[in-house]
């Protein structure tokens, strides 16, 4: 009965376990071009295709979500690997970093163990973020008066059909750590 007891005990860790990983810990599936599109025109933006524009052979889809008084723009690409996706977050990152000015508002969240980045910066009048769920990257530069929206409707397409994300974040300052639910704001 004790051997019993200790194999039910182990199979019940276990099974928590698993489902712990499974929730936390998995990777993300990639924002689809359907679910981009209809975010975005939920969110009253008119959807154009501009992947002619971004003719390079990991590009296989680039669409844009673009507001009624069109003051603004969404951009969805679609790489043809995680890889080619992480090469662009980090090159558009940097790009978004190089143009920053001072005092700046900075935040970027990531977790080694998925395949999910997010970067914000508010400097100099304007917002940038960006995205990347495996294959697939949104990036976004606006007025900073567009802030607020932009965070929501980013927090919608990441958050509505998939699961809640484990991350981090912090303000004014990047840091990398393995942490799941963890944040601070830095003054």
């Amino acid at each position: 009965m004790t051997k019993f007891k200790l194999l039910a005990t182990l199979l019940v860790v276990a099974l928590c376990t698993t489902a712990v990983l499974t929730s936390c810990g998995g990777e993300r599936e990639p924002i689809t071009s359907s679910h981009f599109k209809q975010v975005m025109t939920e969110n009253g933006y008119r959807i154009v295709d501009i992947t002619y524009q971004h003719s390079y052979d990991h590009v296989i889809l680039v669409l844009a979500a673009i507001n009624s008084a069109e003051t603004h723009r969404f951009l969805f690409f679609e790489l043809n690997s995680s890889g080619s996706a992480r090469a662009s977050f980090d090159a558009t990152r940097s790009s978004f970093e190089a143009a920053r000015s001072s005092p700046s508002r900075q935040s970027h969240s990531s977790n080694s163990l998925r395949n999910v980045c997010r970067f914000r910066l508010t400097s100099g009048g304007w917002h940038r973020e960006l995205l990347r769920t495996g294959n697939t990257m949104i990036a976004v530069q606006v007025d900073s008066s567009y802030r607020d929206l932009v965070r929501s409707i980013i927090d919608d397409l990441k958050n509505r059909e998939h699961h809640a994300s484990c991350t981090y974040g912090y303000e004014n300052q990047i840091h990398s750590e393995n942490s799941c639910n963890l944040h601070y704001l830095l003054i």
